[in-house]
């Protein structure tokens, strides 16, 4: 855990890009040359760290574990990990973990159930070092179809080769780069705002790094946004949109804003821009989780299971969510932050879209809220940000990302590290210089707006 060594480095390099974009944005627009030369550096950023050791990180054991599994013919959402510890010690009755609060489903296998264990047993013995380190073994799998069939492809294509899995997901990222430019393009604005998310130091360790998935969901979600402002056909964002929420069910949330408020039409909503691209979306949703739920007899239950854990379960670094969470109960404080939420995305949708480029602020406000009212505010969860970021830079949504990377520091014992363990009215100290810093510069920055807007009235 070089968190020192690693904080040093991600600064100099938030450094750097900070200060390229600087000297880029003085100009009226980037030559061709410009642009694929920070392309090309992005590129080459993340190869250079293919190879490198994960840092903070052991979620992509889960996602070989679920390849793993999926490859040889069994539904991933079918046992948790740690089933077969329940299975081999005859562990019949639950208990709950001690480090997450999880309850361990003791219980009895079926016979067709135990065939199924056995051949999850003769997987887990051919690299035993690869399921030791699978995390929460106690959930069944979180992640949804189109997640799974990434991991299939790269067990398919490089067996248990992190390096594999790894390259896989960079080119999901790099599509994420070409997108941003492709938005920035459709919209007018200059193209050196692509620099926040392909030079950024979080992105470039969260994926070419420690390999999240997230590079997966972020690129069919910004293609969504990009093909609405791109083209006057909806039918295609609609696709996009859904394979996205079919990788991380946070793509949902910009259905109403990209499927259901026509951008191109002020008055009215016709049949076809409406209920057409709605309909698609959930259709091919519906056929993305179909499989899975015939799949071993599986079910709905067997496939959300874990996110219904996860939710009930995990908060890290939460925003406003840990106030709400130090004033009510854990369950109402979830309501009240998912209430929020829900009004914010129901606003939107009635404020009739002027143009594209309020379209895809509409979008960059839906994501940033969910960010903010998040119970987990995992640093890799704000790359789904930064591609607004590079359309509408703001100081403080920067500063924000720039300082996210310091609570890896709590990974460190107490002993070696008690600064990283304290906290103020059962809030880390970390999550207070994060958010307390962001609060404060966008306060700023809106009390600047509203003054130069203010001048702006009494100068016409």
């Amino acid at each position: 855990m070089p968190t020192g060594i690693y904080l040093t480095i991600h600064f100099a390099l938030f450094a750097i890009m900070a200060g390229t974009a600087f000297g880029l944005w003085k100009k009226s627009a980037l030559s061709r040359f410009q642009l694929r030369l920070i392309i090309g550096f992005a590129i080459l950023f993340r190869i250079i760290l293919i190879p490198s050791t994960p840092i903070h990180e052991s979620d992509f054991y889960r996602y070989q574990w679920d390849g793993k599994v999926a490859k040889a013919g069994i539904n991933p959402f079918l046992f948790e990990p740690g089933a077969l510890e329940i299975w081999e010690n005859g562990i019949v009755i639950p208990y709950i973990d001690s480090h997450t609060g999880v309850t361990w489903r003791g219980r009895d296998f079926s016979a067709e159930e135990i065939l199924t264990l056995q051949k999850l047993a003769a997987l887990r013995d051919e690299n035993p070092v690869l399921f030791e380190r699978v995390s929460h073994k106690v959930v069944t799998t979180i992640y949804p179809p189109v997640a799974q069939a990434v991991f299939w492809t790269s067990h398919a294509l490089f067996g248990d080769s992190l390096a594999g899995l790894k390259f896989i997901l960079i080119l999901f990222d790099v599509g994420v780069i070409f997108c941003v430019v492709g938005i920035l393009k459709a919209l007018g604005r200059n193209s050196f705002g692509v620099i926040f998310y392909a030079w950024n130091p979080l992105v470039m360790k969260e994926f070419a790094n420690s390999a999240h998935y997230d590079s997966v969901p972020i690129f069919f979600t910004v293609l969504a946004v990009y093909l609405a402002v791109k083209s006057k056909s909806q039918i295609t964002s609609a696709a996009a949109l859904a394979a996205g929420t079919l990788s991380k069910f946070f793509s949902i949330l910009l259905v109403p804003i990209l499927l259901v408020e026509s951008p191109f039409k002020k008055n009215g909503r016709h049949f076809f821009r409406f209920v057409v691209p709605v309909a698609i979306f959930c259709a091919l949703v519906a056929v993305g989780f179909t499989p899975h739920f015939l799949w071993n007899n599986a079910g709905p239950e067997h496939v959300f299971s874990g996110l219904k854990t996860y939710n009930a379960h995990w908060e890290y670094n939460a925003g406003l969510f840990a106030i709400f969470r130090n004033l009510l109960p854990f369950p109402s404080a979830k309501i009240l932050s998912a209430i929020l939420l829900i009004a914010v995305v129901g606003i939107l949708t009635l404020i009739p879209t002027r143009d594209k480029t309020h379209l895809a602020q509409k979008a960059g406000i839906v994501v940033g809220s969910l960010f903010i009212l998040s119970p987990t505010a995992f640093p890799w969860y704000f790359a789904w940000v930064l591609p607004f970021v590079c359309v509408f830079p703001k100081p403080s949504w920067l500063i924000l990302g720039a300082l996210l990377p310091i609570n890896y520091l709590d990974f460190h014992s107490e002993e070696s590290l008690p600064f990283a363990h304290a906290t103020l009215w059962r809030i880390p100290w970390l999550s207070w210089i994060c958010w307390g810093t962001f609060a404060t510069l966008f306060a700023v920055e809106s009390v600047c707006f509203w003054c130069l807007k203010k001048s702006a009235k009494r100068s016409n």
